[in-house]
């Protein structure tokens, strides 16, 4: 019993040595590594290996994203937080992980994944772990030849700020909706988030600054018009603008 006990406990520890060697970069003194970041705090024995025996259950799952979860251990550790809310905070940013990476997989299947793919894998995980519901998302990165322009991931970083200020979510769909649709460019889509913010926290109500901004019916003669000469689309873009920006 005694010998197997202490094969058990071999084991373990070279399951969690194999983790934070795996989450430490080559480079020496990286701040970005596991056995970094842990040896920088007064952690004690059990809350190090608990932490570590997280990253090593993460660690098939976060592929080339591993550095928003030592974001997050960062967070953590530097407000102090109790183990248990830490790992908690953990875990729920691993699971906005793994759907992020869900979505934009079934979204664009085969599609070179490059920088691109994780900058967008990191906005959309900070947008679910904020409570976004991924059904915003469906539309927004359906029939995308290139799901992972800056574009995009400004639409998604602008319907987090929204939602964090506590905008609705019916309104937050439709902004990210009439975004793609204009094809704002990235300025534009986080301008006109914070503007109607600005306006949400003036008293507005949340239609009242969706129809300020793009009144139906001229939301429909956009929709209906799009197919013009060369010489009309700057005039087209123009129309597309929020009111706000003109």
């Amino acid at each position: 019993m005694h010998s197997y006990a202490l094969t058990k406990t071999a084991v373990a520890i070279a399951t969690l040595g194999c983790a934070v060697l795996w989450w430490t970069p080559p480079a020496c003194g990286d701040e970005t590594s596991l056995s970094t970041i842990l040896d920088s705090h007064q952690l004690t024995d059990k809350t190090a290996a608990l932490i570590q025996a997280f990253f090593a259950r993460a660690k098939p799952e976060v592929e080339e994203s591993a550095n928003l979860l030592l974001d997050r251990l960062r967070e953590g550790l530097a407000k102090k937080a109790d183990p248990d809310l830490l790992l908690a905070g953990l875990d729920r940013r691993l699971q906005a992980l793994i759907q992020a990476r869900q979505i934009l997989t079934e979204k664009s299947p085969g599609t070179h994944r490059g920088t691109g793919f994780e900058n967008t894998v990191e906005v959309l995980t900070h947008a679910l772990e904020s409570g976004l519901p991924a059904r915003l998302f469906d539309e927004l990165l359906a029939n995308q030849s290139y799901p992972y322009s800056q574009r995009v991931r400004a639409i998604i970083e602008a319907g987090e700020r929204m939602h964090l200020a506590e905008v609705e979510t019916s309104s937050i769909d439709r902004f990210m909706q009439e975004c793609r649709e204009r094809n704002l460019r990235r300025m534009e889509t986080i301008r006109t988030a914070q503007l109607w913010i600005e306006k949400k926290q003036s008293g507005m109500e949340d239609h009242e600054i969706a129809e300020q901004l793009w009144p139906v019916r001229h939301a429909e003669s956009l929709r209906n018009g799009r197919s013009g000469t060369d010489r009309n689309r700057s005039r087209r873009h123009r129309q597309s603008e929020p009111r706000f920006l003109r």
